[in-house]
């Protein structure tokens, strides 16, 4: 059975390499184009899928079409459990990734407005240790609910506000400064991060590039802090960083590693991903 469900975002990204990004009216030769299949669940699924532990994927249905047809590719070769369907009612989510040579990303999502997606058993829920979604892709909230009821720890990525409804169900948060930032500008970064702790306790963990990850939690009564700056690296391609340090988060979870080990495994993986051409 899985240790975890990755429910959320399951797309094909076009990623295409540019000198910079264009001015408007621009036009611009890429310098290179490469399919693969992405979105933050997927993402997070095949890390952990490669670090051994027992992956459970669900979230966008697939079309019956060729970016469709490639992420269905990539599901088979993983060998996950992906309760993934294709639909010939759906459209299959498109990300266009526009790569500069800092390694930063400019996505540009296809999304159509209320893809289809199945919702997990409660026989699955039970099954699973922790359920991890974020707040993109779709029914992640209604699946935060159902992870809730069934007694799952859950994890969720993005969440940036106390009102958010994720933030009122998970167990751990993941987020970022850059997110924290544009969605309650004028808030000293702390004082974000105590505002969502105080919600229900849940750990508070911010990314913030190659700057030094922050984070807090409740143990033993009392509230604990850390701050572990990542490796120094080359970044060639930052997508996808977020989901790889949220999938270290949940392997040291699930491995009762602690909040130091795991913060220090998730930073490397992140690092480590980003350097990958």
């Amino acid at each position: 059975m899985p240790e975890i469900l990755c429910f959320g975002a399951i797309c094909a990204d076009l990623r295409m390499r540019l000198p910079r990004l264009p001015r408007p009216g621009e036009g611009m030769h890429v310098a290179e184009a490469v399919w693969s299949a992405g979105g933050n669940a997927l993402i997070e699924a095949r890390a952990l899928a490669a670090w051994g532990v027992r992956v459970a994927l669900m979230g966008d249905a697939l079309g019956l079409d060729e970016p469709g047809a490639l992420v269905a590719a990539e599901l088979r070769r993983l060998g996950l459990d992906a309760q993934v369907r294709r639909d010939p009612a759906a459209r299959t989510v498109v990300c266009h990734i526009l790569l500069t040579p800092d390694g930063e990303r400019t996505i540009l999502a296809l999304r159509p407005p209320n893809p289809p997606a199945a919702l997990p058993s409660s026989e699955l829920l039970r099954a699973c240790r922790l359920v991890s979604v974020t707040r993109y892709g779709p029914r992640t909230v209604e699946v935060a609910a159902l992870a809730r009821a069934a007694g799952a720890k859950l994890v969720a990525g993005d969440a940036t506000r106390p009102d958010d409804a994720l933030a009122q169900l998970a167990d751990v948060l993941v987020t970022s400064a850059e997110l924290l930032a544009a969605h309650t500008p004028g808030v000293a970064l702390g004082a974000q991060m105590d505002a969502l702790h105080a919600v229900r306790g849940a750990a508070v963990i911010v990314t913030d590039g190659p700057r030094p990850v922050r984070a807090i939690w409740a143990e033993g009564g009392a509230t604990h802090a850390a701050t572990l700056t990542p490796p120094a690296v080359t970044p060639h391609d930052t997508t996808g960083a977020g989901d790889i340090f949220r999938a270290g988060v949940a392997l040291g979870l699930l491995r009762g590693w602690g909040w130091p080990a795991t913060l220090e495994r998730a930073c490397a993986e992140a690092s480590r991903a980003i350097q990958a051409l």
